[in-house]
Parts: structure tokens; C-alpha cells; sequence
């Protein structure tokens, strides 16, 4: 099981110079604990095995990218983890691992691949910024690093069980607040690996194989809990339901929840686009044609709203109040006074109480 440490670092640098902090780093396996320096490397220093520097530049290397990073082996801590530390010369990050742990994860998994496995999920905290923030481990944070240790290992040449391995002996079974459950980290590994054999040609087709509901699932509940309503609290929220479809490509809500905050950021053709998905996968989706009006009528083709707005009335049980508010005003857009006071008298039959329609209605019969 994988967990976030709260550790206690005293790292020695060249020349002397030292570093003391305490930090949130992403270890692979272990529980949530607060660590002295001698508890965690009594030895600290910069010793590193030339197996697993080979291994992390091989992952590197994949990508075109440098090793700006130290590693580190800590005999006796029976972990792995990423940890970026701000001293006197800057920030470092380091990948901080016991080779005893390496090497046991491996004899239990009979394969050399799940050692390299634990560190290019270690290296993925590192290239999604994950070690920046001070929180630590979320189920996100470990998804992407899962996603990104099955596509190295694919470019690295092993198979998608080589490349599970580890996390199949080592990922707990249930999910906990900072991390999803194994089943759910295995398909991002293999979510992963189906990604880097596809750019390399070698696509097998493992979909029937796969189940990314879950994942999926995960995503769509993040962006539901978003509670915000400023323009970056709606971006990610695009970004999440994104996501969401990535990784279950018939998920209609998501792309219909995704058009509606397309919709609120005045993007209104790709608003469309994600409207029209919905749309194709479920005809009878009538959230999916509001959205779809919304975005013409954004687009100032009010004739098109109106007519995807009828559709929703015409269809939706119950009918709601709001689908005959917006095409009264799509009809009040085209010149159209009788029908648009039509409509808001009937969104204030189904809402009595919704004064702002009732002043517009006023008005209008003027």
C-alpha cells in the first residue's frame, strides 16, 4: 500500500551544507507516520545503487529528459518514495529508496520489471509536480503516477503484467482517503501501458480485458464536489469530467455535465461538441439538448435553441420551468413577444414563485 510520510530529513549537501525541514513526500508502501532522520536513513548520504540509476535514466531516457533529480538508497526503511526539498542552494527533489525493499518486492512478483515499476511511479510524482504543493498523497496524485509508471514500463518493453506486478503485491486492496484501491491503480497502469503501446504501433486491444468505470467514476465525483463558482473552479471542472470520458468513453453524464460548464466559460462550440456526444449516446438524454440549445444560444442562433429547447419540453417529465424561461428568451432574441410571454407564463405555472420571471412577464405585457 502506498502512503504519504511526514518526514524528517536532515540532508547533508557538499561542502556541509545542510538542510532540515519537514515535508509531505509519496512513499510506495508503508502507513501514514511522522519520522525522525535516524528512523528513516541513519546513514543519509548519497549513495545509490548503478542498477537503479541505470533503471531510472532507461525511464528518462524514453521521454528525452535529463535526471534532475538525486537518488538516493537508504538501507532498511522498506520503501520508496519522492520527496522535493527546499534548502539554502534551492529546491531539490529526490527519489529516496531501500534496495532491500526493491529486491523483495521483486523475488515476491518473480520478476525484475516490478523494481523498475516502484521507480517510475516515484518518478511520475516528480514530473506531475506532485512533491510542490506540501499536501501530499491524493488518489489523483497516484492514478497519474500509476498512469505513467505502465507507460514507461511499455516503452521500457514489458509486458502489462510485468508492469502490474508490483502493485499487484504491493497495492492495498481497499481505497483509503489519500489512495484509490488497487483494482482501481492496476487499470491506470494499464490504462497507461495501452496508451504507450498505441503511440508505438504495437496497439493490442485490451478494452474487453479492461474496466475503467471505477477510475472513471473517481474523476466524475471530483468534479461534482467542487462547491465553487469562479471561472477556475468551472475550468476544472471540465477538466475532471474530461478525465472522466478519457477513461469511459460512453460516460453520457460527463459529457453532458462537461458542455454545461463549457457553457459557463462562453465556450460554446466545444460546449456543442460535448452536448452532441451525449447526445449520440443517448438520445432520450433531454439535459443534453438544454445544453445543446444553451450553446446556440450563445452562439446567437436562436432559431437552433429554440427548436433544441422544444425538444426538451416536449420530451421531459416533469417539464421544468427553467427550459421554458430559456426559450422565451431566445424567442424574445428573434422579435418574437407572444411566444416568449407564452413561455414565461408557463415557467411561472410550474414555479409560482419566481419573481425574477414574474417582473420580465410584467414588463413585457406592458
Amino acid at each position: 500500500m502506498k502512503s504519504c510520510f511526514l518526514i524528517m530529513l536532515v540532508l547533508l549537501l557538499n561542502g556541509g551544507v545542510s538542510i532540515a525541514q519537514s515535508v509531505e513526500a509519496c512513499g510506495y508502501y508503508g502507513h501514514n507516520a511522522k519520522f525522525s532522520k535516524e528512523q528513516i536513513c541513519p546513514q543519509l548520504g548519497f549513495e545509490s545503487s548503478e542498477d537503479a540509476e541505470k533503471s531510472i535514466r532507461k525511464i528518462l531516457n524514453q521521454l528525452g529528459l535529463q535526471m534532475n533529480f538525486l537518488v538516493v538508497q537508504c538501507s532498511n526503511i522498506n520503501n520508496a518514495f519522492a520527496v522535493n526539498l527546499e534548502g539554502d542552494i534551492g529546491h531539490i527533489r529526490y527519489i529516496i529508496y531501500d534496495e532491500g525493499f526493491l529486491e523483495r518486492i521483486g523475488m515476491k512478483s518473480q520478476t525484475d520489471w516490478a523494481s523498475v515499476s516502484i521507480l517510475a511511479h516515484e518518478i511520475g510524482h516528480h514530473l506531475n509536480a506532485h512533491t510542490l504543493d506540501g499536501v501530499g498523497s491524493r488518489p489523483e496524485k497516484e492514478l497519474d503516477a500509476d498512469e505513467f509508471s505502465g507507460f514507461a514500463l511499455n516503452r521500457l518493453g514489458a509486458t502489462l503484467e510485468e508492469a502490474q506486478a508490483a502493485m499487484q503485491n504491493a497495492g492495498g486492496e481497499k481505497a483509503s482517503k489519500t489512495h484509490p484501491a488497487r483494482s482501481d491503480r492496476l487499470n491506470a497502469i494499464a490504462h497507461g501501458w495501452t496508451n504507450a503501446a498505441s503511440l508505438s504501433k504495437k496497439y493490442i486491444d485490451l478494452s474487453r480485458n479492461l474496466d475503467y468505470t471505477s477510475y472513471a467514476k473517481m474523476w466524475f465525483e471530483k468534479a461534482r464536489a467542487i462547491r465553487g463558482v469562479s471561472e477556475g473552479d468551472h475550468i476544472n471542472r471540465v477538466a475532471y469530467y474530461g478525465k472522466a470520458t478519457e477513461y469511459k468513453p460512453d460516460y453520457t453524464a460527463a459529457y453532458r455535465n462537461k458542455a454545461k460548464y463549457l457553457n459557463e466559460l462562453g465556450l460554446y462550440k466545444k460546449a456543442l461538441i460535448e452536448a452532441n456526444s451525449a447526445i449520440s449516446l443517448d438520445k432520450n438524454y433531454w439535459n443534453a439538448y438544454t445544453e445543446k440549445a444553451r450553446a446556440y444560444f450563445g452562439m446567437e442562433d436562436y432559431q437552433e435553441a429554440v427548436k433544441y429547447y422544444s425538444i426538451a419540453i416536449e420530451n421531459r417529465e416533469p417539464q421544468r420551468a427553467g427550459d421554458y424561461a430559456a426559450r422565451a428568451f431566445s424567442y424574445l432574441a428573434m422579435g418574437d413577444r407572444t411566444n416568449a410571454i407564452a413561455d414565461l407564463e408557463e415557467a411561472l405555472n410550474l414555479r409560482p414563485q419566481w419573481s425574477i420571471i414574474q417582473q420580465k412577464l410584467t414588463e413585457l405585457k406592458r
